[in-house]
């Protein structure tokens, strides 16, 4: 039986993904590098230095550290124009009332993550938050799910990890955990390699009280 559920923040819990691109591309134009939007699928789910290093591999690390820093400051502003996924209010309440272990890992700032999470009223919610500072690597590398399984005391075996990128299910997978995707920014045939792939969390709330997993 399954004992925890592991969501990925970025995409899952709030949608940051599409402006977190937008800030991107404006900052990297000024440096004189042209992000194609072609590129935000590589983007979606990775740390922001992962993704400009796989990008720009000869981009001096002055640059690269200047871009990530004022990314991030743009990031807080305006916190509350940053919207929660559907449904993800309703599932949060059926897993504590399940009594399911609730973590968040990724590779976003714990300060963020806390004003985000304190501004719609969820924080109560979660039992573990491991955030970006807490490991070097970006996803698909396992490193942060496994962090986050230790901290909860639980078997891969016994927990659901949510995601919604390429990068992320490979992560969650390679962990040891069953995945479920939704489809925030990526369509279903890019997510199949996800055990299960619902629309939304209204879907994966539905799922989760009609089945015994």
């Amino acid at each position: 039986m399954i004992k925890g559920v592991i969501f990925d923040f970025d995409g899952v819990i709030i949608d940051t993904e599409s402006r977190k691109f937008k800030d991107l591309k404006k900052i990297l134009r000024t440096y004189g590098y042209d992000l194609k939007s072609k590129l935000f699928p590589e983007m979606v789910g990775k740390k922001t230095s992962f993704f400009l290093s796989s990008e720009y591999p000869d981009m001096p690390a002055r640059i690269l550290k200047d871009i990530v820093a004022k990314r991030r400051k743009m990031q807080n502003r305006s916190i509350d124009s940053y919207k929660l996924i559907p449904g993800i209010k309703e599932l949060l309440k059926f897993l504590k009332y399940r009594n399911y272990a609730v973590a968040i890992a990724t590779g976003s700032e714990k300060d963020f993550i806390k004003k985000i999470l304190k501004y719609h009223s969820i924080g109560s919610y979660f039992d573990v938050i491991v955030s970006g500072e807490a490991f070097k690597s970006s996803k698909p590398n396992p490193e942060c799910y496994k962090i986050t399984l230790r901290k909860l005391k639980l078997m891969p075996s016994k927990v659901i990890v949510v995601e919604d990128s390429i990068a992320g299910i490979r992560a969650g997978k390679t962990a040891g955990c069953r995945v479920f995707a939704i489809t925030t920014y990526y369509n279903k045939q890019d997510l199949s390699s996800a055990d299960n792939i619902f629309k939304n969390h209204t879907g994966i709330y539905r799922y989760l009280e009609s089945h015994k997993v």
